[in-house]
């Protein structure tokens, strides 16, 4: 069945075909060498010699598979021009480059600066786009495509044309590509030879968070091999930092980077197009046509076997209870995920991604507050000088593209509200919304840091604060970012629950300091479903490398307040399968935080239940409002000093932190090197490097927020 969804796919000569039918036959015969386990076969053979013969056979058809067809003899040819991949587009969509070689995107449409991304969130793609946008300003020809995109092999031939390369990577987590950009960092990385992208000229902007430990790697990761295979860096590497001013950093660094680049292809911006214009055109639909899109897609999703973000999994929610006591004047959710029946597989430690849904509520007061009809068939299609992809798939109505596609929470970027002041009628608001998108006015940047980002106004917000700005559906959908999925780490373990994806997660619920009400997307979407008739969500899993020690008899010592206990609920689980099967496990030591215990003290009878059962070997509670002191986990930490110490040091232990990045793992992190220090005899500059190399040899691991 596999092989026939590739085949179904495959747009390649017959020879590949020939291939592929010839894969599917290797498949079958090694599913039928694999009919039984190695013990299986041999006890077979000595009870009935006539099961040997069809096992012999199937290795000997898979050999003659192997030789005749797979095989590859054919002389490697060298690549003369780069290629993108081709690039299935949406229905609709502009064809004027959907599909296309990179040789027709340079050469014969004269495009001269290409723009490559890695995103995880869509902000990556975000400023892509808005440099593709600023660029046309100074007289470049840009195209933006996702590295996945990019034929990574032959990009060295770009050296030959007068064209500059923009890389723009983000960084995901501990310092790891983003999804889309695994395969390129590998073969930059390790892959590719010496002087592969000789003469071509490049810059790079990273997107990062100063809160993670390797802020910043895959900027500063992709730098250094482009250069290092050859690559010419013509303008200084760009830095933002989403702790802090991101889009500031990037708009400053935009600002100095044009002149430099348009010096370099020797450029004149005053023959350049000054107005600002669309990437995308609005089209209207007829029912029919939404009706035969939907329909199309419905067709499509049916044949998907292979569940990634791209395309993301239907999941039943099984269960949708609530954690929190009874005294709580919080929410907690625990939700399980049914994936019975389905092709998706994860390991305790991963994360899931959820795509959220906008409020209802809201999505209909920015519909009439812009006056547009909920109802209406809409698509954008992609201009003919614009980005490849359509920013959602259509026709669909308005509420579906405000609903699921578009970012309607997320404080406006000072592009968006310069965007914003083309359609204020008076001149008062349109000074006003430039003055808060300056990034020279001192007062404008004030102002934006207190009106904007600290009392976190949304979109409609700041459109109720200037009642003359309407701006048209196909802009305003334009300007709005992709509402991006939320990742949570999973709380169970496939030994314990082989058919659903478990998720611990607190309903995100308060006021700015302007007394504005702010709910988090997906939390708030989540509990909503309680009540719902069978609620169904899309997910996706995203592997992890927040793994158990390989040998089940190392020690672990988890720090894990709040939903923090998510994965680790996964490893005891994990552990209590593998000490049922037989094996020796070793000791596990939890230190969890909460208020009180009848307050938010999460999965108490199933953590005392593990210590009952010898699996948790140690369970420390830290209750922050039990009591007239407040107790924090690196309270606890520092407490059990010996015992930490005498389980790193002979007992191999593997230290795994969990929960918020900014305070809480910085501070277990410091405890740990001061137990360390105090514990092992070492100077603190010792026990910090002891600590970076337990990190290297990946017995520290932390997933945080």
């Amino acid at each position: 069945e596999y092989m026939g969804t590739l085949l179904s796919r495959a747009k390649a000569p017959s020879g590949m075909a020939v291939r592929l039918v010839a894969s599917a036959a290797l498949c079958a015969a090694v599913a039928l060498a694999s009919v039984a386990r190695a013990d299986d076969v041999a006890a077979a053979a000595s009870d009935d010699p006539g099961m040997v013969g069809p096992l012999v056979v199937a290795a000997v058809l898979a050999f003659l598979v192997w030789w005749f067809f797979l095989r590859d003899t054919a002389p490697v040819r060298p690549v003369a021009v780069p290629n993108f991949q081709a690039v299935q587009r949406s229905a609709g969509a502009s064809a004027s480059s959907g599909g296309r070689s990179l040789v027709d995107a340079v050469v014969n449409d004269r495009k001269n600066l290409l723009i490559v991304y890695g995103t995880q969130s869509g902000t990556a793609e975000e400023f892509s786009n808005r440099l593709a946008q600023a660029s046309r300003r100074w007289a470049f020809a840009p195209f933006v495509c996702d590295v996945e995109e990019v034929d990574r092999e032959s990009l060295g031939q770009l050296a030959d044309h007068e064209c500059i390369v923009i890389f723009v990577f983000a960084t995901y987590g501990e310092g790891e590509p983003t999804d889309s950009a695994v395969d390129f960092f590998e073969w930059l990385t390790e892959q590719a030879p010496d002087g592969a992208l000789a003469g071509v000229r490049y810059t790079v902007f990273g997107l990062g968070d100063k809160t993670y430990e390797h802020y910043q790697f895959m900027g500063r990761a992709v730098d250094k091999h482009v250069k290092r295979l050859g690559g010419k860096c013509v303008f200084r590497r760009g830095e933002g930092d989403d702790d802090g001013q991101q889009e500031e950093d990037f708009m400053t660094w935009q600002e100095e980077l044009w002149p430099a680049l348009a010096a370099e292809l020797s450029l004149d911006p005053s023959k350049a197009d000054q107005t600002l214009a669309r990437s995308y055109t609005l089209r209207r639909h007829t029912a029919a046509e939404l009706a035969a899109h939907e329909e199309a897609e419905t067709r499509r999703r049916d044949r998907v076997r292979i569940f990634d973000q791209k395309n993301p999994y239907t999941a039943l929610i099984a269960v949708n209870d609530e954690l929190h006591g009874p005294a709580s004047d919080r929410s907690c959710r625990h939700i399980a995920l049914s994936i019975a029946g389905s092709t998706v597989k994860y390991a305790a430690g991963d994360h899931v991604g959820i795509y959220p849904r906008n409020d209802a509520e809201l999505v209909a007061a920015l519909a009439a507050r812009v006056g547009v009809e909920l109802e209406d068939i809409i698509s954008l299609e992609p201009t003919e000088n614009g980005p490849r992809h359509p920013p959602f798939p259509g026709p669909c109505t308005v509420r579906t593209a405000l609903t699921r596609y578009c970012d309607l929470t997320t404080p406006p970027s000072k592009y968006m509200l310069q965007s914003l002041a083309e359609f204020a009628t008076e001149p008062a608001e349109r000074a006003q919304l430039l003055e808060l998108a300056s990034n020279s006015s001192e007062s404008g940047r004030e102002r934006y840091h207190n009106w904007i980002q600290k009392d976190e106004r949304d979109l409609l917000h700041v459109l109720n604060a200037f009642p003359s700005v309407r701006p048209e559906l196909g802009a305003l959908l334009e300007l709005l970012p992709k509402l991006a999925p939320r990742y949570y780490s999973i709380s169970s373990s496939p030994r314990a629950h082989k058919e659903q994806i478990h998720v611990t997660a607190v309903v995100l619920r308060y006021r700015t300091p302007a007394g504005i009400e702010r709910r988090g997307v997906c939390t708030n979407y989540l509990a909503a479903l309680e009540t719902a008739p069978s609620p169904r969500v899309e997910i996706f899993v995203r592997t992890s490398k927040f793994r158990l020690p390989a040998n089940p008899s190392d020690a672990v010592i988890m720090f894990g307040p709040g939903t923090g206990i998510a994965p680790f609920r996964g490893f005891l689980q994990e552990r209590a399968a593998e000490r049922a099967a037989g094996k020796a496990v070793g000791p596990m030591v939890l230190f969890f935080g909460c208020r009180a215990e009848d307050v938010d003290f999460l999965y108490a009878d199933e953590l005392r239940g593990f210590e009952a059962a010898g699996v948790l070997t140690h369970l420390f509670v830290a209750f922050s409002r039990a009591g007239k002191r407040k107790v924090y986990v690196q309270h606890l930490l520092r407490d059990q000093g010996p015992l930490i110490w005498s389980l790193i040091n002979s007992s191999r232990a593997h230290l795994y932190i969990c929960g918020d990045a900014k305070a809480m793992a910085a501070d277990v992190r410091t405890g740990l090197e001061d137990t360390i220090s105090s514990e092992g005899g070492m100077t603190q500059e010792e026990a910090r490097l002891h600590l970076e190399q337990m990190a290297k040899d990946h017995r520290l691991q932390l997933d945080v927020w």
